[in-house]
């Protein structure tokens, strides 16, 4: 009997030992075991939200698709009925211009116009446009002559004021000038004369001109002399006049 109570005491101790080891093995693996339950519990709502999101996806697209094809299906539908409408327009439109322009044309060919009164005019103004097209050619001749010699006497008086100051290219009697040079086989030409000839031309026309200008300037200064017998009019008084009398005297 004893032995059996022994066997029993030993039991519960060993029971005891057992629970109370498992309570310190529990109680060492709580803080594991509640992040794998923690980490467990997170990973199937995360599917189940996952699962529940993209059957929404799902189901918005579809009904997304579904609204799309209707509205594109409607409008498509929609300008099918403009066009086929625009095109019953146009052709209606085009049968009414037609059957309008061909009354108008028998209704003015047959009480409005006269042929052979139109045809009558047609020649008249078809003479008379050949009279203008005449007339405005010969304007254009004419026009064209004017500008030609305009355009003449532009070039020759700027070739006189470049020449004005070019005496000393003129031949001498004793040197031949560089447009007179013997040595060349052509003389060079301006305004279809040789540039020789017109160079001497201008400067004789120049010295012409300034010794004019030099005696009316001495005139100018003996009758100011005459007049003025004290002297109260100065020299320069005296030379502006002869300056104003030798611009005039100069030629263009």
């Amino acid at each position: 009997h004893w032995l059996h109570e022994m066997d029993i005491a030993t039991l519960k101790s060993n029971i005891l030992d057992d629970y109370f080891q498992a309570n310190r093995n529990a109680e060492l693996a709580r803080d594991l075991e509640t992040a794998s339950a923690i980490k467990i519990q997170a990973v199937w709502r995360r599917y189940r939200v996952e699962k529940h999101i993209r059957f929404l996806t799902e189901q918005s697209v579809l009904i997304q698709r579904i609204y799309r094809g209707y509205r594109t299906r409607a409008q498509f539908r929609q300008q099918f009925e403009q066009q086929c409408a625009e095109e019953r327009r146009e052709y209606f439109n085009r049968a009414a211009t037609l059957i309008q322009k061909t009354f108008r044309g028998y209704y003015s060919r047959k009480y409005i116009h006269d042929f052979f009164e139109r045809k009558q005019y047609i020649a008249a103004v078809l003479a008379k446009s050949e009279l203008v097209r005449q007339q405005l050619a010969e304007h254009e001749k004419l026009q064209a002559v004017e500008t030609q010699q305009f355009e003449e006497g532009q070039r020759w008086k700027q070739f006189s004021q470049t020449a004005r100051h070019l005496h000393h290219l003129v031949s001498t009697r004793t040197q031949a000038g560089i447009y007179n040079s013997p040595h060349a086989a052509e003389k060079p030409t301006i305004f279809g004369a040789p540039v020789e000839h017109l160079l001497h031309q201008t400067c004789k026309a120049n010295l012409r001109a300034e010794r004019r200008a030099r005696l009316e300037t001495t005139r100018q200064q003996r009758l100011a002399m005459a007049a003025d017998p004290e002297g109260t009019r100065t020299l320069s008084t005296i030379s502006s006049a002869s300056a104003k009398s030798r611009r005039s005297a100069e030629p263009c």
